[in-house]
């Protein structure tokens, strides 16, 4: 395990995978920009208590949460200091309340577990900051590719109170059967895991109007799939 002591520089480029949804997030400027921020990168309110399954069988407990910066399951210390697992291939899977992550290898939350698994990955990348300008209005033309500079300790980003921060956040989705590895929830791969139901998938598919970058569509469809065979 290793504490984070972070000095994050980013030269941000477009994380645009053709099976994931990118979106912008501005944090807006004030005093209460911090708090913001916090509530936006991290995907609880706080840390919660978590448990760590070691593939040895070890079990590891503490407050966790998930840093969407980081890309990454986050733990505080018995010394409160933030923390990330410096070997996350030694963890078969970490429970955090009803939520389940695992290593394979990027940390993917479980959206369903049962025959046909379907996972979730969210990133975020710092963007550009605007400043801002007359009435309080942030100047435009920021771009999200720019290179941005935010350190970060135990407890602390240094953000500028009279700026925007911009934020890229990344969700894609993957899913996988008993038999299959790993692979992007896109409707190609989908129907290519299931050839023998290829038609009532199609079919489904079309009837339900899925869409594959709506967790709760893939989570419809995922049902539908479990029920198959």
């Amino acid at each position: 395990m290793k504490k984070i002591q972070l000095l994050l520089i980013f030269t941000i480029t477009l994380y645009s995978f053709s099976f994931s949804q990118t979106e912008r997030i501005y944090v807006k400027a004030g005093s209460d920009q911090w708090e913001n921020f916090m509530k936006v990168i991290y995907l609880y309110p706080s840390f919660k208590e978590g448990m760590v399954d070691f593939k040895d069988g070890k079990r590891f407990v503490r407050p966790m949460n998930y840093n969407k910066i980081a890309g990454t399951v986050e733990f505080i210390s018995e010394k409160n200091d933030t923390m990330a697992f410096a070997d996350e291939a030694s963890i078969l899977h970490v429970n955090i309340g009803d939520d389940i992550f695992t290593f394979n290898p990027l940390c993917m939350r479980f959206l369903s577990s049962k025959k046909v698994k379907l996972y979730v990955y969210e990133k975020m990348k710092i963007g550009d900051n605007q400043k801002i300008g007359a009435m309080g209005i942030p100047n435009s033309g920021s771009a999200i590719e720019t290179v941005n500079k935010i350190e970060s300790s135990q407890q602390t980003y240094n953000l500028n109170m009279n700026e925007v921060v911009i934020l890229s956040k990344s969700t894609s989705y993957y899913i996988q059967t008993s038999t299959s590895e790993i692979l992007p929830a896109t409707k190609k791969n989908i129907l290519n895991m299931f050839p023998e139901n290829e038609d009532a998938v199609k079919q489904f598919i079309k009837t339900k109007n899925i869409s594959f970058n709506k967790s709760e569509d893939l989570i419809e469809l995922v049902k539908f799939l479990d029920d198959l065979n």
